[in-house]
């Protein structure tokens, strides 16, 4: 099971940084037995840099 989703951190100097998900879930026997979320963390770094640290 695929999922893409916005994931939002509030920095508490006031900043945001909107990073784009995608969610990989493996489920057997209907319960999660995998889950594993991709990003760009360079994406994320970039916004950190920007807010200031």
């Amino acid at each position: 099971m695929l999922n893409e989703r916005i994931d939002i951190f509030l920095h508490d100097k006031g900043g945001r940084i909107t990073l784009p998900v995608m969610g990989t879930v493996t489920v057997e026997n209907g319960t999660i037995t995998v889950w594993r979320d991709d990003f760009d963390p360079a994406d994320f770094d970039r916004q950190l840099n920007q807010i200031g640290k």
